[in-house]
Order: C-alpha cells, then structure tokens, then sequence
C-alpha cells in the first residue's frame, strides 16, 4: 500500500510524518519490515530524505520509539 505523493513540508514536519508511516509499518507488518528504503516509498519521498532524517535504521527505530514514548507520557499527564 503507498501513501499519497508527497508535498514540500518543513523539516520538522517531514520528520513527524515519517515517524507516522513507520508507526504503521511496524503496526502492520512488523520492526522487521521497517528500512529507510521502505519507509522512503511508503511516504512518497526520495531515500535520501528518509536517510538525511535518521542516518540509520537504528537511528529510526531509535526516533520511532521516542516518538511514542513522549505520546504516552503526554497522555498521562
């Protein structure tokens, strides 16, 4: 499934709506499944964007699991 092609946004918006689609990947289909390649053409972006945010896949997963953490402490607050 591929997500609607993507528009300019900023950087930091970009990198929110990244986090989003891994979210769903690995929801979906499991932390196995989850590459800046994949991720890179589930948001309709070049892999250099998805690399120029997280270096690393460890670098992703590593921003994904903070993403949520930071949500579940939100929360509860």
């Amino acid at each position: 499934m591929s997500e609607p092609q993507a528009r300019k946004l900023p950087k930091a918006q970009r990198r929110e709506q990244l986090l989003d689609i891994a979210q769903t990947i690995v929801r979906e289909e499991g932390t196995d499944a989850l590459t800046l390649g994949y991720l890179a053409e589930r948001a309709g972006v070049s892999k250099p964007i998805a690399y120029e945010h997280f270096k690393t896949r460890s670098g992703l997963l590593i921003a994904l699991y903070a993403q949520i953490d930071a949500r579940q402490v939100s929360a509860l607050l």
